[in-house]
């Protein structure tokens, strides 16, 4: 069973959220709660959640802001941002920081209960060997070469809209190309590019079914494409469709 720790300056928006919960009683409980962001950052600081669903508009420090101050004491915390603003700057930001998803007030409730089922199987497989589409089970384990590679894949899954070529990542890691290359072809079967490709377009279907409201462009940018016509281009070849094909299938 897992925590979590909402945040919200709405006291009926915390009630909405609990009730959609606690319909999930075998997978989840609800750790603690608050009103402000301050008083919030205390309590989860003290007794960090599995989860943290957080607003951003709020008294005092804002919800990216109380991501900023906890994300970087505690790297184990999944986070989710419910907010009433569809702003691009703020879904920008959020992923940036990690976040597993932005959704929009109010929230639906059946969506939501989805959203946490799929959260719960990454959860459960966090310190287990990470999986990528077309990517075989790998061990990383406890070696240094394990360590790097779950040092990388977190750098990616942290950066994926960010300037992430292999020499970046490298100085990143301390390592050369030659020894990051050799690591990815051992551990993952694929080529540093393959993979980064592949976490891209798997965040990019989370994107296209679970944001009707975000132009093809914004998935594009959010996901680390230049342009959305390179981002449609290398989209069709992985999944033989194009971003508005696969949205329009689901």
């Amino acid at each position: 069973m897992h925590s979590i720790f909402l945040v919200d300056d709405e006291p009926f928006v915390i009630d909405s959220l609990k009730k959609i919960i606690e319909r999930m009683p075998d997978r989840y409980r609800i750790s603690g709660y608050a009103y402000t962001a301050n008083s919030a950052l205390e309590q989860i600081l003290a007794n960090p959640p599995d989860v943290l669903i957080t607003d951003i508009k709020m008294p005092g420090i804002s919800g990216l802001e109380l991501i900023s101050r906890f994300c970087s004491s505690s790297s184990g915390t999944a986070v989710i941002v419910v907010s009433g603003f569809d702003d691009f700057d703020y879904v920008r930001q959020a992923f940036i920081m990690g976040v597993e998803d932005y959704i929009l007030k109010p929230v639906v409730p059946h969506k939501f209960v989805a959203l946490l089922e799929q959260l719960e199987i990454k959860l459960d497989n966090r310190n287990s060997p990470i999986k990528t589409e077309g990517t075989p089970p790998v061990s990383f384990g406890k070696t240094k070469d394990g360590k790097l590679m779950e040092q990388m894949c977190l750098y990616l899954s942290n950066h994926l809209n960010g300037n992430n070529s292999i020499q970046d990542v490298c100085h990143s890691l301390a390592i050369s190309q030659p020894v990051l290359s050799k690591l990815c072809k051992n551990y993952l079967n694929c080529t540093y590019n393959e993979y980064l490709t592949q976490l891209r377009i798997e965040k990019a279907k989370q994107l296209l079914t679970g944001h009707d409201d975000l132009l093809i462009g914004t998935i594009a940018d959010l996901t680390g494409y230049a342009n959305q016509f390179y981002f449609s281009h290398v989209f069709k070849q992985v999944t033989g469709q194009t971003p508005s094909e696969y949205k329009a299938s689901r």
